[in-house]
């Protein structure tokens, strides 16, 4: 529906819904439910795919991905590009007036996005990498900002690397630990009337946060009970936030080193083989917002 999403889906094997919490599973932030996304791995031989379309508004997109399969060695790479100008003649009945180009935004709807993706599989561990990076003009004029300008837009850039371990301890038990470190920053841009009318103002907001963290748990099979127990522990270096008017002074400068720990635990009960399983679920959290 949208191009928010930072991964390309032609990538994507399948998508799990679990509802319910699952924070011994999913970390601690997994509350009421998780979707997960299960990517594609090589299967076969290596190969090259390459894939490409258009689609109106001038939309145009590519991608090229490489699949290495070398016994122990797997490994997926891709890259994809996006480009589309939208629709060049936009109407907006709550802006039909004269002063607002009569309810029509002309050739503010431009959507373009950068997608590259890596996953590596080697023994028992995993190497995964993403990043995206997406920009949209905003035809709404949303936030006040001036109708039917086509300078008010928004950029996100999204990068997260991640290395996993996971290894048989005994013939029931298994241990899985991951560590991973995430980049994130914003940037819009919003066109607006300054304090005369003929006046026109660009207001800056922005924002850039990383991040980094490490969770391991222990799964045992007990004969047909499972019971799995972890910790992980999220350390944001910072969370920053801005807000200034071109060639001014911020007018807000908002700056936080938040980290949060936590113990999980969870037992899946098999009590009768012709019944489901029942699930207990206990997470104990905590957690520091520093204030600037």
């Amino acid at each position: 529906m949208g191009t928010e999403f930072p991964l390309d889906m032609d990538l994507i094997d399948h998508i799990e819904v679990v509802r319910g919490p699952g924070s011994s599973l999913f970390g601690t932030n997994a509350i009421f439910g998780v979707i997960n996304v299960i990517t594609r791995r090589p299967a076969g031989e290596s190969a090259i795919e390459v894939s490409g379309d258009t689609a109106s508004f001038l939309g145009r997109n590519g991608r090229v991905t490489g699949m290495v399969n070398r016994g122990r060695l797997s490994g997926v790479f891709s890259g994809s590009l996006y480009r589309s100008a939208g629709p060049s003649h936009l109407f907006f009945p709550e802006y039909a007036s004269p002063e607002t180009n009569n309810g029509f935004a002309d050739n503010s709807d431009g959507d373009q996005f950068v997608h590259a993706f890596s996953a590596i599989d080697y023994r028992n561990f995993r190497v995964q990498a993403l990043y995206s990076s997406r920009m949209k003009i905003i035809p709404t004029g949303s936030f006040g900002a001036i109708f039917n300008d086509p300078a008010t837009r928004e950029t996100d850039n999204f990068g997260q690397v991640a290395v996993g371990y996971r290894r048989k301890l005994a013939a029931a038990t298994d241990l899985d630990v991951r560590c991973y470190y995430g980049d994130y920053s914003y940037r819009g841009i919003f066109a607006a009337e300054g304090t005369e009318p003929s006046d026109r103002v660009l207001y800056m907001g922005r924002a850039r946060a990383d991040w980094a963290g490490v969770e391991a748990t222990v799964d045992r099979q007990l004969g047909r009970h499972r019971v799995t127990v972890g910790a992980d522990y999220e350390y944001s270096f910072r969370i920053n936030q801005w807000t200034y008017q071109a060639g001014q002074p911020l007018i807000l400068n908002d700056q936080r080193t938040p980290w949060q720990a936590a113990i999980f635990g969870e037992s899946e009960l098999n009590l009768l083989s012709n019944l489901p399983s029942a699930r207990g679920d206990v997470s104990i959290t905590s957690a520091l917002m520093a204030e600037p």
